[in-house]
């Protein structure tokens, strides 16, 4: 398998980069640094929406500006080189000669060089993705410390909950213009204060949505799962795998 189009991940999450890992895609991770908190009375879908447009539209500023510091210290050390092979000929006796010789051939590879850069700029995809835990409208967040962990799995002990992750994938060269999101149901089995103090001791709560990781400690929290595994994790992977096929960013 090969990874055709330049593939920027806008997540630092470790399970996600894992599953890519797994199957072998190439890509090169951007952090997004926006706010994620829910505005009130949003909607989960439209905060899902809302916040995964705003990492996208992040990652993409924070590359393009990358790219363009990139374009200017090459271009600066091809005009260095350029400088330095012109003085050591001025030495020579024909120096007229191979300056005039030279001058037009090192101005044009000047100028191809910043014009191929500034014609493969946005020559890339950016797939931004984030999750969240619900009960009815009600959003669980990464919890901000183990007091908070704990009032999640008291709140999620014993009932159904939705997992919910939305995923962009986006390219303005490419024409790829994508948003989706998967659902899971989960039920969590009656959990004792003995096993959520367990748990919280075990500090897995820290990063993740609701306050736990189903692919870690937490699955003895699990009694029934309607859906997508993998979303529950926070990148509903068969679904990502697919599009990535479709939009050729991956090849066989």
């Amino acid at each position: 398998m090969q990874t055709v189009k330049k593939l920027y991940l806008g997540s630092q999450s470790p399970r996600r980069k894992e599953y890519f890992n797994i199957l072998g895609i190439n890509y090169d991770v951007v952090v997004s640094n926006i706010d994620e908190s829910d505005l009130k009375d949003e909607k989960p879908l439209d905060y899902l929406y809302r916040v995964i447009h705003l990492k996208t539209e992040s990652a993409n500023s924070i590359i393009l500006s990358q790219t363009k510091r990139n374009i200017s210290y090459d271009f600066l050390e091809q005009k260095e080189k350029n400088s330095d092979f012109l003085e050591e000929n001025n030495k020579d006796e024909n120096s007229d000669f191979f300056k005039n010789l030279h001058k037009n051939s090192i101005k044009k590879d000047e100028n191809n060089t910043r014009e191929n850069y500034l014609d493969s700029l946005n020559h890339f995809v950016t797939l931004t993705a984030d999750t969240v835990v619900l009960i009815g409208d009600t959003i669980f967040q990464k919890p901000e410390s183990p007091t908070k962990a704990k009032e999640f799995l008291r709140k999620l002990s014993n009932r159904w909950h939705q997992v919910i992750t939305g995923f962009h994938i986006f390219s303005e060269f490419y024409k790829i213009d994508y948003y989706n999101f998967v659902k899971t149901d989960i039920l969590f089995k009656n959990l004792s204060e003995s096993e959520v103090d367990f748990y919280i001791f075990l500090n897995e709560y820290s990063d993740k949505a609701g306050g736990y990781g189903i692919q870690g400690a937490a699955s003895f929290m699990i009694k029934e799962i309607h859906g997508s595994y993998s979303n529950v994790v926070g990148f509903p992977i068969e679904e990502i795998f697919g599009k990535l096929q479709e939009f050729e960013i991956i090849k066989f």
